[in-house]
């Protein structure tokens, strides 16, 4: 099952690049959004869409690129999953403004993350989680394959 939300393919791509030919993942990324900021309406019910789907997902990426821009909403959203139970990968781009910020904070709510520097290896965190998720489910006694 392969579902896309945002623009280009980039889920596509992303998939690709974690080594799924036929996935049964789902990537959704809020990227490709059209909405106008200045539209309360759409720009509320993009971040219902986001919250909700963010919350139904079993593991979490987050990747911050070089901006001059300090994305206020995107590190919010990090400190709000750091604090659930989720599973999540996080890169941070050497030149990221708030770098150093983001990394100390992680390390104090989630000491076992790993923060990444490039989108590469953070896309390959993913891949080892969701192996070791594989891995977990297969050895479960009481997983449906093994009924």
């Amino acid at each position: 099952m392969r579902r896309r939300a945002g623009r280009g393919g980039q889920a596509d791509g992303v998939l690709a690049a974690l080594g799924f030919a036929d996935p049964e993942v789902a990537v959704l990324t809020p990227r490709g959004s059209s909405f106008l900021v200045e539209d309360p309406n759409a720009e509320a019910q993009q971040v219902r869409w986001e919250h909700r789907h963010v919350h139904r997902a079993s593991l979490v990426l987050f990747w911050f690129p070089e901006s001059e821009s300090h994305q206020l909403i995107a590190p919010y959203e990090l400190g709000m999953m750091a604090a659930e139970p989720t599973p999540l990968a996080v890169g941070v781009g050497p030149a990221y403004v708030r770098r150093n910020n983001l990394v100390v904070q992680l390390s104090l709510a989630r000491p076992g993350l790993t923060v990444q520097s490039r989108l590469e290896d953070t896309i390959h965190q993913v891949r080892a989680v969701l192996d070791t998720a594989v891995d977990a489910a297969e050895d479960n006694p009481y997983s449906a394959e093994q009924q």
